[in-house]
């Protein structure tokens, strides 16, 4: 059997905690561990964040850490794994709630704001489909060379700054499309996005992650089985546009851009995740190469594994 795209061989771990506060508390020490023991090794480190009710209560523990206070965020870069394509002011917007929880906050400390790596909002750019193009070009300009540079901008965009990084030309990154649209394929003989340090990821109550929801055909892009919708195309960006959570547009990073962590940190909370949180913890058990494209399709969170470390916090009233 087919083993998915790019999934780490990490076993996932629960870590179960009787309340949101001491989760988020436990989570923001690991996060900090994390980026402290990269910036001993590299130039910089590269985080990925997520929305929703755990995720952003542990950007505000990490806020108030005192740790903050010792770290470079000059060399510390921010991306999402998925975002509502609504304008950039509107309140659903996850890079809006990560700002004013955490971001602006860490500009009083160095932090450059063009190190966080916003998707396109709906005011700026033409559509989805280039929304995600365009976070896919992005995305790939940090995979190539050490040489800032700037990306040719993918039809229909808008003119939305790119941040400079560590990037290759266009030409370099990208090859011949698969032809699905909005996937934002690329071409390289690896995977052609930065390779994340910690990938923050929340869980719906029905096992999505990100914007990679059961039972849609998203959820494979990339991976590599049999049932790949592209055929094993290196899909970097899938653009949603009948989510079935609304906002119903949204621009989504692929299962194996979200598995190009070394660490992948779940943060799930609420009593209706329970049933969700039993098939992620028995997906746990299952070898990596035995992954199917039905449990994805069933519970995409199944598919997320980190290169090195894999954990899952929940809170107990999250666990049946």
């Amino acid at each position: 059997m087919p083993k998915i795209n790019n999934i780490g061989e990490s076993t996932p771990t629960l870590i179960a905690h009787p309340s949101r506060e001491a989760l988020a508390s436990d989570a923001t020490t690991r996060i900090l561990d994390v980026i402290e023991h990269v910036l001993t090794e590299r130039t910089v480190a590269h985080v990925s964040l997520t929305g929703g009710t755990m995720g952003i209560a542990t950007l505000h523990a990490w806020a108030q850490s005192p740790r903050v206070k010792d770290i470079d965020w000059s060399r510390v870069h921010f991306w999402f794994s998925d975002e509502r394509f609504v304008p950039e002011r509107d309140p659903d917007r996850n890079d809006g709630q990560a700002i004013e929880a955490l971001l602006a906050d860490l500009v009083d400390l160095g932090f450059p704001v063009e190190n966080a790596h916003r998707m396109g909002p709906s005011d700026v750019m033409i559509d989805v489909e280039a929304a995600a193009e365009h976070y896919a070009y992005e995305m790939r300009n940090f995979a190539g060379s050490a040489e800032p540079v700037r990306v040719e901008m993918p039809e229909g965009a808008s003119e939305l700054p790119l941040a400079g990084g560590h990037g290759g030309s266009a030409s370099q990154q990208s090859g011949g499309g698969c032809g699905c649209g909005g996937c934002g394929c690329g071409g390289s003989d690896i995977w052609p996005v930065p390779i994340f340090d910690v990938t923050l990821l929340g869980m719906g109550p029905d096992g999505h992650i990100a914007s990679l929801f059961p039972n849609r055909q998203q959820v494979l892009l990339g991976t590599g089985l049999p049932e790949d919708p592209v055929d094993g195309a290196k899909a970097v960006t899938v653009m949603v546009k009948d989510s079935p959570k609304p906002p119903s547009e949204r621009v989504s990073v692929t299962l194996p851009v979200i598995n190009n962590s070394r660490h992948i940190f779940f943060l799930i909370t609420g009593g209706d995740k329970q049933d969700a949180t039993t098939r992620l913890l028995k997906g746990a058990q299952v070898p990596a190469e035995d992954i199917t494209a039905n449990m994805l399709l069933e519970t995409p969170a199944i598919g997320a594994r980190g290169q090195k470390q894999t954990l899952i916090f929940a809170t107990e009233e999250s666990l049946a």
